[in-house]
This record gives structure tokens, sequence and C-alpha cells, in this order.
């Protein structure tokens, strides 16, 4: 489980936002169909995660990616 932050939107890929550790380790989360499986991301998560202080994931690493799989927790 991470603490992460949002940080922008790849300016590549406009369906992956980046999040990022204390230590500036980037973590990516989908907002298309390969964000399908992410678990506990409800609709307001959307509305909301711009200003979270503290966003609690979990994650896979794939491909050196770390992907982020399920939203623990953001307030």
């Amino acid at each position: 489980m991470k603490d992460v932050k949002f940080s922008n939107v790849n300016t590549l890929d406009d369906s992956d936002y980046l999040f990022v550790d204390d230590r500036g380790e980037k973590y990516h989360l989908f907002n298309d169909l390969r964000g399908k499986e992410v678990q506990n991301i409800t609709p307001d998560f959307w509305d909301k995660f711009y200003f979270c202080k503290q966003i609690k994931v979990e994650y896979v690493n794939k491909g050196g990616k770390n992907i982020i799989n399920k939203i623990v927790s953001y307030k």
C-alpha cells in the first residue's frame, strides 16, 4: 500500500493520470478500458481526487510501470 498524490495527466496519453509518492515515484491510474479492473473506485473519486491530501492505493508493477489496481482510501 502506498500514499500518493495527484501529479498530472500524461501529455502523451490523456487517459493516464499520474500520481506520485513522497519519493517522487510515479503511479499510473487509467480512466479508460485499461482501468476497468481498478477496485474500490467510485464515481465521486473522479471529482474529488484533485483536492485530496492523501490517497492510499495498491498497485502492481507491469512493464516497469506502477499501475494502480485498488483505491484503498482518499481524503
